[in-house]
């Protein structure tokens, strides 16, 4: 009986946050990854919103954010990076800077203990421009 409790436990566990039992070694900075994500943090707003899509990293030379049900998505060309983050499974975060549709604005790999986040921020003093936090569900080598 305590073995089924144990397992029961260990499944339920790897529902909750499937990011933690991604095996494949990933390299953020050399790969290209998709990044999947089912909420969004708006930090402008202080509101998440449930709305999915991915995010796919380049090898850290370009990325593409493709929202689900919207025939939208936003190109980003890698300006400069800070950060050396080559093992998906340690904590670590690389930061770029970026350009988006003539925009300048910052972009984050990050891995926090369990969490893995893309955070894309476009905030400018005189502008209501994004700043907004992808909560990634799974990450996988392309």
């Amino acid at each position: 009986m305590q073995n089924i409790i144990s397992t029961m436990l260990v499944g339920m566990s790897m529902l909750t946050c499937p990011t933690l039992f991604a095996q494949q070694i990933l390299s953020p900075k050399d790969d290209t990854v998709r990044w999947d994500y089912k909420r969004i943090e708006n930090r402008v707003r202080s509101e998440t919103v449930t709305l999915g899509g991915h995010f796919i990293s380049y090898g850290g030379k370009s990325f593409l954010w493709v929202q689900d049900g919207v025939d939208r998505q936003y190109h980003f060309k890698a300006n400069s990076l800070k950060g050396d983050w080559r093992d998906s499974r340690k904590a670590g975060e690389m930061v770029y800077k970026v350009t988006c549709n003539g925009e300048e604005g910052t972009l984050k790999l990050i891995r926090r203990g369990r969490n893995f986040l893309v955070e894309v921020d476009f905030l400018q003093a005189n502008k209501r421009t994004p700043h907004l936090i992808l909560l990634i569900t799974s990450i996988n080598k392309v």
